[in-house]
């Protein structure tokens, strides 16, 4: 009966995510609705203003950010806003899939590169981070992450708002990141 409970719970809570996600009505393929800085936001909202306007899930809270979990590029994320005197400066989706090959990372980051090049033209910089020349090209990438010596970056500058997609592997495991950060 216990597992039954549980299933029910999990797919109620994919569902409800899903729904709620729905109704920023294109947003699942970008990252921020139309004349926003992320998502539904603006640079320099406060905490009860990005309450007020987020759709997903409410995961936590503390002193300077707030975290959320919803959908953004197809794929289930953390979502988390970071604020500076209760002024919102940066905003991340942090992948929550867990993935279990390096190549699903891999596939996930160009598939999100591709869309943010589509939103914002070819990216100002990328880098591959790696001490091994080898790992650099694309074709080597999964022995790059699974070694943990492969950080993929690229970068788009929109206005006052730097975007960064990120892919590597730290000492929690590999991580992929789109980061939204005001420079003021």
């Amino acid at each position: 009966m216990k597992i039954y409970f549980v299933l029910f719970f999990v797919v109620a809570l994919i569902g409800s995510l899903f729904a709620q996600d729905q109704a920023y009505s294109g947003l699942d393929s970008f990252s921020q609705a139309e004349g926003c800085d992320f998502r539904l936001s603006h640079w320099g909202d406060s905490g009860e203003d990005v309450i007020a306007a987020e759709v997903a899930i409410f995961s936590d809270m503390d002193d300077s950010a707030l975290y959320y979990v919803g959908f953004a590029f197809n794929m289930t994320m953390i979502l988390f806003y970071q604020f500076d005197e209760d002024k919102l400066f940066e905003g991340m989706f942090i992948l929550a899939e867990d993935y279990t090959e390096p190549q699903q990372y891999i596939d996930a980051f160009n598939e999100i590169e591709n869309t943010l090049t589509l939103q914002y033209g070819e990216s100002a910089v990328s880098t591959i981070l790696s001490s091994n020349e080898e790992h650099k090209a694309k074709s080597h990438w999964v022995e790059g992450l699974t070694t943990g010596d492969l950080t993929v970056t690229s970068y788009w500058k929109v206005g006052e708002t730097l975007v960064t997609i990120s892919m590597g592997r730290d000492e929690e495991g590999t991580f992929l990141t789109v980061d939204y950060y005001h420079e003021s």
